[in-house]
């Protein structure tokens, strides 16, 4: 049988809104617990007084900040923004390397224009600046398109590469984000780069947020 602690602590770590608050110190834990209530009920086929969920969120604070204060904290020394940008799902029904390496020879000198993508088993996800979209989509017309997004812009954080070897650098980002109510499509990785592909009227709001908790 699970603790009341530890169904506590079941909840709310995938609740990730929730934890951002607790460890702020923001989070009501006397309604969040009246919210949980119920399932722990269920859960212990017990009855469970509400205090005993409050005293429970109020030790996971404590371990929360311990924890989240032994994570360094990540730093950008640039960001940039690419718009506008469209994103192309393609399904994968044979290799695409042969047209892939086309529009890398069409692109080559042409600094300015924005391409990624992310290849995986059945499908190739594709970004690519606005105006070389039918580029790709001459070059990719034996694939299926199964599905275009459109106005969509690149903010590209660049950062020392030492933030690789830590935890938690990418969940930060991505957390700071959702507690504003900030989406985004994708996001992807390089040794010094974090892209985050967002919405167009999203974005200013997200760079004066990262600007605010990661550039000094």
């Amino acid at each position: 049988m699970f603790t009341i602690s530890q169904q506590v602590w079941s909840i709310i770590s995938s609740d990730i809104t929730a934890m951002q608050f607790l460890k702020l110190g923001l989070l009501n834990t006397s309604g969040y617990a009246k919210t949980i209530l119920p399932k722990i009920q269920a859960k212990s086929l017990a009855k469970v007084s509400l205090g005993s969920i409050v005293t429970a969120l109020a030790r996971l604070k404590k371990d929360v900040i311990l924890d989240e204060q032994k994570i360094p904290k990540f730093e950008i020394e640039d960001l940039s923004l690419k718009l506008p940008i469209c994103e192309l799902v393609y399904a994968k029904n044979k290799n695409p390397n042969p047209d892939l390496s086309e529009i890398y020879k069409s692109l080559e000198k042409n600094d300015s224009t924005h391409f990624n993508l992310v290849n995986i088993e059945d499908e190739l996800d594709i970004f690519v600046s606005s105006q070389k979209v039918d580029l790709v989509k001459r070059q990719m017309k034996d694939f299926t398109i199964l599905l275009e997004e459109v106005n969509l812009s690149a903010l590209i954080l660049k950062y020392d590469y030492k933030y690789r070897n830590f935890p938690g650098m990418g969940s930060q980002i991505l957390n700071c984000l959702a507690l504003r109510s900030i989406s985004f499509v994708e996001c992807l990785t390089t040794y010094s780069e974090f892209i985050i592909y967002i919405k167009q009227d999203l974005a200013n709001q997200a760079i004066e947020v990262l600007k605010e908790e990661f550039m000094n």
